[in-house]
């Protein structure tokens, strides 16, 4: 009768093998090399990530914001305080609510938008409103440029009002003529 054998031979190598110092030493050091070169890209892809988190912020509110004055039947006012790189959304005036509905975002220090047209009311605030239908007022900002402050010559995120429904979206600066909202 024949027999197979199960499992593993043992050769003359101790059971317990591992590694030696300089192995470890030397994986440590390529790892660390690894680490200092690819620093810098990792962070200008975060850095670029948190702008991009703002503007989707920026479009979800919008969205939010259409949304509740359809809902609710009351128009719901978007103000962009420049100045202080600030935004929000709150019912507009002479409207209420049950739940209180004003909220509001500032901006990271190194990152600041920038509005076209230019229209603000007499509290120097640049608004548009969400009727209750769904539609944006005319007189609205357009378009929003979203881009750091120390950096200036950097592309950033462009945000635009949809010119086949009310609702803003971003756009890339090279694919799209910007031409209609900066006038």
């Amino acid at each position: 009768m024949m027999t197979l054998t199960i499992g593993r031979k043992r050769n003359n190598r101790s059971a317990a093998q591992g590694f030696t110092l300089i192995e470890m030493i030397l994986v440590m050091g390529l790892l660390t090399i690894i680490a200092l070169i690819s620093a810098p890209s990792l962070s200008r892809f975060f850095r670029g990530n948190e702008m991009l988190d703002e503007a989707r912020q920026f479009l979800a509110l919008t969205r939010y914001a259409r949304a509740q004055a359809v809902s609710t039947g009351v128009p719901m006012l978007m103000w962009i305080d420049s100045p202080r790189q600030e935004y929000g959304l709150r019912p507009q005036p002479g409207y209420e609510l049950e739940t209180d509905e004003n909220i509001g975002f500032e901006l990271p220090d190194d990152i600041e938008f920038e509005l076209y047209p230019i229209n603000t009311d007499k509290d120097g605030m640049n608004y548009f409103v969400f009727d209750a239908e769904g539609g944006i007022d005319a007189q609205n900002v357009k378009l929003l440029h979203f881009q750091r402050s120390n950096e200036k010559n950097e592309d950033g995120i462009i945000i635009v009002q949809s010119l086949l429904r009310p609702e803003f979206e971003i756009v890339d600066e090279d694919d799209a003529d910007l031409s209609y909202y900066i006038q």
